[in-house]
């Protein structure tokens, strides 16, 4: 009998408990924060998105509801990086919070370098024979672009500038997160400049609306009645100093020239090359 009375009592305790969690299911407020994922992945550069649609789920609110949600619901970034509407963040992983009245949900905020470097500049060069590559300074003539810290080399270890002949130069460019590109560049050694001879900068329009960049020989002459600026010139052809961007002897024409110094290794760094200023040497700034 008393079995009976305890199976009996079990048998309520059970209803019973049914009932409350019933009750509690049926009068629950729906959740009005439902994160689409935990973790949000971004590329390096892209602006902090404020907007809570980003990272929330409202497909099950009501119109109403799902409106105030969207209108009041707050997003920040920790606790020290609060007001970054549109700031990029740099690359790492951050808490997000995101606040409703009195519900909150966190998730991870991760911004990844997964972009390479871009290098841009001639697409060939002329070098007069028995140049000096160690102080040939090819990174004036090159822009690398990237977010990030960048490393760059120049591999000449292919070109004889003793012997004229075609040559290639080799530009591999890499930032911190390992992210590489590199660039090739008809190199042509040329014999030593007569003095009406020049090297310049030359930009061709191509078909399709670009343009390609050349360091090219041309007669002196030429040069002057085109839009040309000296990379060197016919008249230091003799001298020891063979190097890129000597500059002209000729002051009376128009054409600009250059003379930076020459670097002593073939490896140079950029730091943030996307906003540094482009290198002004002389009265020529390579574009």
């Amino acid at each position: 009998m008393k079995e009976k009375i305890l199976k009996n009592c079990k048998k309520y305790w059970y209803v019973i408990a049914f009932i409350i969690v019933g009750f509690i299911v049926l009068n629950k407020g729906p959740d009005y924060l439902v994160l689409k994922k935990n973790t949000f992945k971004v590329e390096l550069g892209t602006p902090f998105n404020i907007k809570p649609e980003t990272y929330l789920n409202t497909e099950k609110l009501d119109t109403d509801v799902k409106k105030d949600v969207l209108e009041n619901a707050k997003v920040t970034v920790d606790k020290d990086l609060n007001n970054i509407e549109n700031f990029c963040l740099d690359v790492g992983k951050y808490k997000v919070t995101v606040s409703y009245k009195n519900e909150k949900e966190t998730f991870t905020y991760k911004v990844e370098d997964t972009t390479a470097p871009v290098i841009t500049g001639a697409e060939s060069i002329d070098i007069v024979q028995s140049t000096d590559l160690s102080t040939y300074d090819f990174k004036v003539l090159y822009t690398i672009d990237d977010l990030s810290q960048t490393d760059v080399k120049y591999d000449t270890s292919a070109i004889d500038v003793n012997t004229i002949g075609a040559y290639t130069l080799k530009i591999i460019s890499e930032d911190n997160y390992g992210n590489k590109c590199d660039k090739e560049v008809a190199i042509n050694v040329v014999a030593p400049l007569s003095a009406d001879e020049v090297i310049v900068e030359e930009t061709v329009s191509n078909a399709d609306g670009t343009t390609t960049t050349k360091i090219v020989t041309r007669k002196k002459t030429e040069a002057q009645s085109g839009d040309f600026r000296i990379v060197t010139s016919g008249d230091t052809s003799k001298s020891s100093n063979n190097s890129s961007y000597s500059s002209s002897s000729s002051s009376s024409n128009s054409i600009s020239t250059i003379k930076p110094s020459g670097s002593t290794s073939s490896n140079s760094s950029s730091n943030n090359n996307s906003s540094a200023a482009k290198p002004n040497n002389g009265n020529l700034i390579i574009d």
